[in-house]
């Protein structure tokens, strides 16, 4: 019985009791002010009353909201000098204020610069931020490359740096300048794209006037098993070179000509194992074989179309594909000695082409079916231009070829104790669990594509890690690219802190202050104490 009463005399019930008192007591006031016919006691009650609705308006603390914006303060990053702060603060004509001297709260914050603590800037909890990066000269700004690479991908390397004098940028591996891009002054963005030179671990170097820039190393995932078959009715000479330029690549082949319906001509080379890429024609697009690779998850490749209308309606017949063609008038490719006439396919959100509409491709269940419009492309190594050829029937493969098991999305550098998101695809639908380095990490399937999933790792050291004994990732050291490293932290803890950001405004809680109460009471008891010395 004890535990109930102390509860409902807490101070803030307490508080409300006093005020129905005191409501009670003022009701009690005012009738006896007005039955009172004489002056004297009727001021003495009005005093009476003053006093006990001061005690009221005091235990119920009125308080009340207000909106305002924000003020604007530069705040200056720990890179800054003294003088480049002056500079600033006179440039925006706002208040400036190193890290160390900022405590406000709310405010509408210009970052200036890229070195800043985290923990301050969430503490500081500012209605809006706007991040105005100030590169120091002569510096490396920005650089981002992708650290694992699928099988015959190109490297895409990004750099931002500000140039005091200009000057020559190189791509070099192993002392061999790849390329390279002449630098003016001032604030400049470069891209350099390049095949790797190896599978597994690579390492280019970029540099600027004899001085390493940046140390670039990624991993170059291999290639799966690819076995050749050609399904040819009778051997000519475009298949003939064809498959002494894959022999020449390194490639199994494996070449069957159906010469009759029950007699066949089949050549190994290189010792096949069974089939992964079937090069053939339309005549053969029904067959089962076709049918069993695609099944299977590989590849078929038809070409040599004698009358494309007639080819392309075999092939969607047999596969239930969707292939279409259309006329164009395309003088550009008069007078050469490989063309396909007239014709293009059609553009489909599912397919998707190289080498101007003339060649196409499209997946067919877990499967790829490929299409080339040429009829020969053995005459561009006959001129002598077996560069062409190369690059042409390099690309078919490119596409062509099954991707490996598990591919890596993920952006270098990377840099010890720094949380990164990682994505794979993998063929698997299930969620994966890959062991990476000392780690296991966990992965979520993403809702929209079944075969992209997703996690967050945190390496723990610098250097090369192994992913699942199948690929690595290079660490770099902790201290490496600094500025890139300031500007990703700062860019995550933007990100974070904008999500609680709601509006430009902020909201006050305003209340009467202490000076008022104090001045107040001592103004009522004043009155009450010479109210009985000035009666008459």
């Amino acid at each position: 019985m004890v535990k109930p009463i102390l509860l409902f005399f807490s101070l803030q019930n307490l508080s409300w009791f006093l005020l129905v008192v005191l409501v009670f007591l003022v009701a009690w006031l005012l009738w006896l002010y007005w039955r009172k016919t004489d002056n004297p006691r009727k001021i003495k009650i009005l005093l009476n009353g003053m006093l006990l609705l001061w005690l009221a308006a005091y235990l119920w603390d009125p308080t009340w909201e207000v909106s305002e914006q924000p003020q604007k303060l530069l705040l200056l990053g720990n890179e800054l000098s003294q003088s480049q702060g002056d500079s600033l603060r006179s440039h925006y004509r706002l208040p400036a204020f190193t890290q160390a001297k900022y405590n406000n709260k709310n405010d509408s914050l210009i970052l200036m610069g890229r070195d800043f603590d985290p923990a301050m800037l969430y503490a500081s909890s500012p209605v809006h931020t706007r991040w105005i990066p100030i590169p120091q000269e002569d510096s490396l700004d920005f650089i981002t490359w992708k650290s694992v690479l699928a099988p015959d991908e190109k490297q895409v390397l990004d750099l931002k740096l500000n140039v005091g004098q200009e000057s020559w940028l190189y791509l070099t591996w192993e002392d061999e300048n790849l390329d390279r891009v002449s630098l003016s002054v001032g604030y400049q963005e470069v891209r350099f794209e390049f095949a790797p030179k190896a599978k597994g671990r690579n390492r280019f170097e970029v540099k600027r006037e004899g001085n390493t820039l940046a140390d670039i190393r990624f991993y170059v995932q291999p290639s799966q098993p690819f076995s050749i078959q050609f399904l040819l009715p009778y051997p000519d000479f475009e298949s003939r070179q064809l498959a002494t330029w894959l022999v020449q690549q390194g490639l199994k082949v494996q070449f069957e000509s159906q010469v009759s319906e029950n007699v066949g001509i089949r050549t190994d080379i290189n010792q096949p194992d069974n089939p992964t890429l079937l090069i053939t024609n339309p005549t053969f697009a029904n067959s089962n074989l076709v049918k069993a690779l695609l099944e299977q998850g590989h590849s078929v490749f038809f070409y040599g179309f004698q009358n494309p209308n007639q080819a392309i309606q075999s092939i969607n017949t047999a596969l239930d594909l969707q292939w279409e063609l259309s006329v164009v008038d395309d003088e550009s490719s008069s007078g050469e000695s490989v063309s396909t006439g007239p014709f293009r396919l059609k553009d489909k959100p599912y397919q998707w082409s190289i080498h101007g509409d003339k060649v196409a491709f499209q997946r067919s269940g877990s499967g790829k079916v490929g299409l080339s419009l040429y009829q020969e492309t053995f005459p561009w190594k006959i001129e002598g231009d077996s560069l062409r050829y190369d690059a042409f029937w390099s690309e078919v493969l490119i596409q062509l070829r099954k991707p490996p098991s598990h591919q890596v999305a993920l952006q270098a550098p990377v840099f010890p104790k720094t949380k990164i998101e990682l994505e794979i695809y993998s063929d698997s639908l299930a969620a994966e669990a890959l062991s990476i380095g000392n780690d296991t990490v966990y992965f979520s399937p993403d809702w929209l594509n079944p075969h992209k999933q997703a996690s967050t790792w945190i390496p723990d050291q610098s250097g090369w890690v192994k992913v699942a004994e199948e690929m690595e990732i290079y660490v770099e050291e902790s201290e490496a690219y600094a500025s890139h490293q300031q500007s990703s932290i700062l860019a995550h803890t933007l990100q974070e802190i904008s999500i609680h950001q709601t509006a430009e405004t902020k909201t006050l809680t305003r209340r009467l202050p202490d000076a008022f109460w104090w001045i107040s009471f001592l103004v009522v008891l004043s009155l009450l104490w010479l109210e009985p010395k000035i009666r008459p």
